[in-house]
């Protein structure tokens, strides 16, 4: 009974029992997950190549193509609309 007087008055020693009620940052479990993630991220190779010219003005191409296809068929209207009828 003393303790919980205490602890209303703010006359905690602890600063674990102030605020129990926020988890701490590194959980009970956390340890393990985050010891497996980096065995499996240390284990796995990695590689990365740069494309040649040929291939990056190739990809740049067709997605200007297809930028601009997109932009015609939205600013493109029709006057006359497949299910307007009666």
């Amino acid at each position: 009974m003393r303790s919980l007087t205490q602890r209303r008055a703010g006359k905690v020693t602890s600063s674990n029992i102030r605020y129990a009620d926020v988890k701490p940052v590194n959980g009970p479990g956390m340890g393990s997950v985050q010891q497996w993630l980096q065995t499996t991220i240390k284990k796995t190779p990695v590689s990365v190549e740069t494309p040649s010219t040929r291939e990056l003005s190739l990809q740049a191409g067709v997605y200007g193509a297809l930028m601009v296809l997109t932009y015609v068929n939205g600013t493109s209207t029709l006057s006359v609309t497949p299910n307007a009828g009666g």
